[in-house]
């Protein structure tokens, strides 16, 4: 497993590129990202997950005020993330999916619906195709909500199963355990200067056997 980067860092907070298989918490005794990160903070509060198999960028706050402002901003739905997805097939050139996602009581993972029931909450995101080879496509993903294993769930529910994603359908596991889905944008306006901050990284190095630029 790799280290993870922090990309950005301020007396505010911190932007961090998280690798595949680092928890962002872990309520077990695995090293998770916001232990690690206590180990050397004072305060440190997380503002958005990622999944334990999918990298990318993760934003912490570092003081109470700064996790309160962030907090209310994601959940007024003003942070904005996007992803990348390698998946198996040709999707359409772009689709926006909404469906009704109800999380199972005995296993980890969420199930979907076209239509509403009782304890599902809805869910809408974008994607557009950004590259096709002969068996694979690589997507470009835009959450309008931001609900548990959505992405998976929703790509898996149109049969485009992200790569590596064993509990979602795909059939074999990648060499490193991860799934190949990559928070690789983030754009929020800063809980202090309030200035509109854009950040951006690259794909992990895994994925260039794909042959996708």
């Amino acid at each position: 497993m790799q280290e993870f980067v922090v990309i950005y860092e301020d007396e505010d907070l911190l932007i961090i590129n998280k690798p595949a298989l680092l928890a962002v918490q872990n309520e077990g005794d695995e090293p998770s990202l916001e232990s690690i990160l206590k180990e050397k903070y004072p305060f440190i509060g997380i503002v958005h997950r990622l999944d334990q198999r999918v990298s990318g960028l993760t934003l912490v706050a570092k003081t109470e005020n700064s996790l309160a402002i962030l907090n209310q901003a994601f959940q007024e739905r003003k942070i904005s993330k996007k992803y990348l997805a390698i998946v198996a097939g040709k999707p359409k050139e772009s689709e926006t999916l909404i469906h009704y996602l109800q999380k199972s009581k005995t296993a980890n993972k969420v199930k979907v619906y076209a239509n509403e029931i009782k304890d599902s909450k809805k869910a809408i995101l974008t994607y557009k195709t950004l590259a096709s080879s002969n068996r694979y496509s690589l997507l470009e993903i835009d959450l309008e909500t931001g609900r548990f294993h959505q992405i998976r769930a929703q790509l898996a529910a149109i049969n485009f199963a992200i790569v590596g994603d064993l509990k979602y359908g795909y059939p074999r596991s990648s060499v490193d355990g991860s799934i190949f889905l990559h928070a690789f944008e983030l754009q929020f306006q800063h809980p202090t200067s309030h200035e509109m901050r854009n950040f951006t990284i690259e794909k992990p190095v895994l994925w260039s056997k794909f042959g996708f630029e």
